[in-house]
């Protein structure tokens, strides 16, 4: 495996910390598209 993709909510600061402190990289911020499937209204940033 060369990649593994972490995500957690914008707002969920611990796991932030915690992922980049295993060293993770901070790729982007995005919001879910509409079309995603667990999609729902007012979801917020979500840190990739």
């Amino acid at each position: 495996m060369n990649y593994l993709y972490i995500t957690c909510e914008d707002s969920n600061h611990a796991s932030s910390r915690i992922t980049l402190k295993l060293g993770s990289k901070l790729i982007e911020e995005v919001v879910p598209p509409k079309a995603y499937i667990f999609y729902y209204d007012q979801m917020g940033k979500y840190k990739i």
